[in-house]
């Protein structure tokens, strides 16, 4: 680390009730007990009418993200279920074309066509096909 952190101490005013942000490096002490008291005793020395309250801000955080946390399984289980109704009707669309196309394919096979030709739909009809055609035919 390049830099030393240092403790700081902001003061803010709002609608009558005095609050302290203050942003201590605890890198000394293995708990939060030791710089808490030492907190308690310098808020004791410059207000002691007000009672020292102590928020850590890990926790606030958590108590913003709750909703999300509870709510991401609910959003993972509709997410796989819309995945399986969309491959289900894609594996009906494939049945239902398959069906539509049985008597063409069979008509193709006994014309002579390859499986690969039949299964992929090459027609020499198409109507890009046509369009080519035409474009390059001489008038």
């Amino acid at each position: 680390m390049k830099f030393r952190i240092l403790a700081l101490a902001i003061r803010s005013q709002l609608k009558n009730r005095t609050a302290f942000i203050i942003n201590a490096a605890c890198q000394k002490f293995n708990g939060w007990e030791d710089p808490l008291g030492k907190l308690r005793n310098a808020w004791n020395g410059i207000d002691p009418e007000r009672p020292f309250d102590f928020i850590h801000f890990a926790a606030t955080i958590d108590k913003l993200y709750e909703h999300e946390q509870r709510l991401g399984p609910i959003v993972l289980f509709f997410m796989i279920l819309s995945n399986i109704v969309s491959l289900l009707g894609l594996h009906g669309l494939a049945n239902f074309m398959a069906d539509q196309k049985t008597k063409e394919i069979g008509i193709r096979k006994v014309m002579g066509a390859t499986t690969v030709g039949s299964a992929f739909g090459k027609r020499s009809n198409c109507p890009h096909r046509q369009y080519q055609s035409n474009e390059n035919a001489k008038v």
